[in-house]
């Protein structure tokens, strides 16, 4: 069977889109259905006062989402995983920066692998307000995008743009992370779906240093092999898998590579599967934009 980049990206369950912009319609036409409860409004106070009421409703539920967010993580990966003896963690989220801090236990004589992972929604520049724990060897952004402005994938690829940008340019924060981790109860509950295969976390993994132009194109690492503790643990325990040929299908690996254009700086980024490097995220094999590199 021939496996396409459309196989391979989660899509929205299909009966969805119409309900959506059906409740959209309501909210915009609330007055028109004759609600007992708001009666006295009038259309042209309802258009006056609808913005507001969206943007107290949407404050309220990004504040409740942040901290659901944090517990879905916690049910799905780091309280198991704990539970195995895989790792030991610490919730810093009303303290730090970074929500969780911890480390994967010593295996076979190794030193314990310290690790940050910070819990975000992908909507906005929320990515870029991130903070790598100083003594992390592993630094892991996950995102829910529990949103339907856009198709997942875009809304992937729109995240994955933030996170490089603020790694690459020098007038970000530049926090070197190493893998992003796109998994949310809508793949838990059949919201978002694949073509084939089960709803694995979708993980792209990053560059063993932060480009710059003096290392303008660092080597990508090969988790793959199975001897990363994240991977191979999420894996394990969101997908009760191990690193198979049905995993790689959801990994997907960041080639960023800086290239000097007369007296500006470009940076050229190929996101590829693991499971297939010949397929892209994008459908051109690069991407292009220009940036401002550490020396």
């Amino acid at each position: 069977m021939t496996v396409t980049r459309d196989d391979l990206v989660p899509h929205y369950r299909e009966d969805l889109a119409p309900k959506v912009e059906r409740v959209r319609k309501v909210i915009m036409d609330l007055p028109s259905y004759n609600i007992p409860e708001i009666s006295d409004i009038t259309k042209e106070e309802y258009e006056l006062i609808r913005l507001s009421v969206i943007n107290s409703i949407k404050g309220e539920q990004i504040a409740f989402e942040e901290k659901s967010r944090q517990d879905f993580v916690e049910r799905v990966y780091l309280t198991p995983a704990k539970e195995k003896g895989i790792l030991e963690y610490e919730d810093q989220s009303a303290t730090s920066k970074c929500d969780f801090i911890g480390s994967f236990l010593a295996v076979g004589g190794k030193p314990p692998h310290h690790f940050g992972l910070e819990v975000k929604g992908g909507e906005g520049n929320s990515v870029t307000l991130i903070q790598r724990p100083i003594d992390a060897n592993t630094f892991i952004v996950w995102s829910h995008l529990d949103v339907m402005s856009n198709t997942p994938s875009q809304n992937m690829r729109a995240v994955l743009g933030r996170v490089v940008k603020q790694m690459v340019n020098r007038d970000e924060k530049r926090q070197k992370v190493e893998f992003l981790v796109f998994y949310d109860e809508w793949y838990e509950n059949g919201v978002k779906v694949f073509k084939h295969g089960d709803p694995l976390p979708d993980v792209f993994v990053f560059p063993e240093s932060i480009p710059t132009k003096s290392n303008p194109h660092p080597k990508l690492p090969d988790p793959m092999r199975g001897d990363h503790p994240f991977l191979s643990s999420l894996m394990s325990i969101v997908g009760s898998r191990s690193l198979d040929e049905e995993t790689k299908k959801h990994i997907w690996y960041c080639d960023i590579h800086l290239e000097r254009e007369g007296t500006r700086w470009m940076r050229k980024m190929k996101v590829f599967n693991a499971y297939d490097p010949k397929i892209t995220l994008t459908t051109q094999e690069y991407t292009r934009t220009s940036c401002v590199p550490e020396a």
